[in-house]
């Protein structure tokens, strides 16, 4: 089923999703009823942890800039070990954005192929070193 995620913004960070059963979906669509099958509303470390995770999933990696300013946090500082270990086992590393990116120079964390092999277990020491 399909899944959403609307930012904090005038209200609080929610993710929601539809419901599984094509059937169930379709059957309520036709009665004019929601078709969410649940909607749950992120803390701020969900969120952390939301943005860390969708970021390394992509080429252009985490915006550490905009880390840093949508959670008041430094993140080279809070995860430098996590960065430090990435690096060495030469699974991703720190890539200036590309102009349509953002600003020239702005840093981006982003993974190299052998890293997204494992995403789960690098997003998994985020999580462990979050503050």
């Amino acid at each position: 089923s399909a899944h959403s995620f609307v930012p904090k913004g005038a209200g609080p960070a929610t993710r929601f999703w539809n419901l599984p059963s094509v059937r169930a979906w379709a059957h309520r669509l036709e009665q004019g009823r929601p078709c969410l099958e649940e909607k749950e509303v992120l803390t701020p470390d969900q969120q952390r942890l939301e943005r860390i995770m969708l970021g390394l999933r992509t080429r252009e990696g985490i915006d550490v800039s905009s880390y840093d300013r949508d959670f008041g946090d430094d993140f080279c500082t809070i995860f430098a070990r996590v960065i430090g270990e990435i690096k060495s086992l030469g699974m991703g590393g720190f890539v200036p954005a590309e102009p349509e990116q953002g600003e020239p120079g702005q840093l981006r964390l982003g993974l190299t192929p052998k890293g997204w092999t494992c995403l789960d277990s690098i997003v998994e020491a985020f999580a462990d070193n979050m503050v």
